[in-house]
């Protein structure tokens, strides 16, 4: 099936994509029973306030009341299109929040529980204090880090600096050295000139080393 699967008090439940949901001991892997939706589901079933909702995608929404030995049906909604003919179709999983649990479909939004609940949430815990930026250079990038060119053609480098926290430092100098598969590129400072005289796409990288650190960026170049 399509869905993700649910366990709640010790049964698996599981939505195949043949329309039916079918129920297992989560221990031992026993079948308890197998309830027919209809049709396939997308959306994962979801458990709340002692439910389980289960959609197909055909429109139809299901609220059962299962157990060891069955599966009772509460409610069972068919959501017509609201931009088309025929039926609505739902891909999407219910979301639970504050006492209401919410639907999204291909044409609306439907939203059911406590119309009278208040949202709620967790308090926002505030930014850790900004470490100040330091001196030392503790990792640099070579940009761009990856490029496709054609045969002949010039890319220009640039180095960027961090710190240890990953803040940007300064743009330094450095050397640019031709790894396995761009011997052939000409380097003129912190450019490369790729060969003109390619019979088949070539492939590698170009390296720098800055104090201790190091970085690399690939290129690949094509022939015309």
């Amino acid at each position: 099936g399509y869905t993700s699967l649910l366990v709640k008090d010790g049964i698996l439940y599981v939505v195949a994509d043949t329309g039916r949901m079918y129920a297992y001991d989560s221990k031992n892997g026993k079948e308890l029973w197998t309830y027919n939706l209809g049709t396939v589901g997308k959306g994962s079933p979801v458990w709340a306030d002692g439910k389980l909702y289960v959609m197909e995608v055909n429109g139809n929404i299901h609220i059962l009341k299962p157990s060891r030995e069955k599966c009772e049906e509460l409610s069972h909604v068919q959501l017509l299109a609201r931009v088309d003919k025929g039926m609505d179709e739902i891909y999407a999983s219910p979301a639970i929040a504050d006492g209401r649990i919410y639907f999204v479909t291909r044409d609306r939004t439907i939203c059911i529980g406590d119309k009278n609940r208040k949202p709620s949430s967790d308090p926002v815990p505030p930014l850790a204090e900004e470490k100040p930026m330091q001196d030392k250079i503790a990792s640099i990038q070579l940009v761009p880090y990856e490029v496709a060119v054609t045969q002949g053609e010039k890319i220009d480098y640039e180095i960027l600096a961090y710190d240890a926290n990953g803040r940007f430092i300064k743009k330094v100098d450095g050397k640019l050295t031709p790894d396995p598969g761009m011997e052939a590129v000409k380097v003129d400072g912190m450019s490369v000139t790729t060969p003109s005289d390619l019979k088949a796409p070539a492939a590698g990288t170009v390296s720098v080393k800055v104090g201790d650190v190091t970085s690399e960026a690939r290129i690949r170049v094509f022939p015309p």
